[in-house]
């Protein structure tokens, strides 16, 4: 799954978890703070029209427990790269392999297990 280079679904990888909730699953990982700071430091090193400023303020609004971060949101927020979400029967959202290996690794405890144990 990690080392390609085409888009990977989250909303598919978000089904296998919660098939009627999937956007709810990828919300909620956008919830963390260290989501956040890993898609800000992707963005910072392979896309070169991010939007430092808005992301720097985006820190500051997710703080707020009444802030919620959609994929959309973001992309349009920081005009970012390695999130794409379009809505439709046949659509969702995808992300770059690396984005789409922390969602699973955020979803799935044998998967990240399994990651790292390939390090060492």
């Amino acid at each position: 799954m990690c080392p390609t280079d085409d888009y990977i679904s989250l909303t598919d990888i978000a089904k296998r978890f919660d098939s009627e909730n999937s956007s709810y699953v990828i919300q909620s990982w956008l919830r963390s703070r260290n989501t956040i700071a890993f898609l800000g430091q992707w963005e910072r090193e392979n896309n070169p029209n991010f939007n430092e400023q808005a992301f720097q303020q985006l820190l500051v609004d997710v703080r707020s427990p009444s802030y919620t971060l959609t994929p959309a949101r973001w992309i349009k927020r920081v005009n970012a790269a390695g999130i794409i979400s379009k809505r439709g029967k046949k659509w969702g959202t995808t992300a770059h392999p690396f984005i789409a290996c922390d969602f699973e690794m955020w979803n799935d405890v044998a998967f990240r297990y399994r990651v790292i144990s390939k390090l060492g």
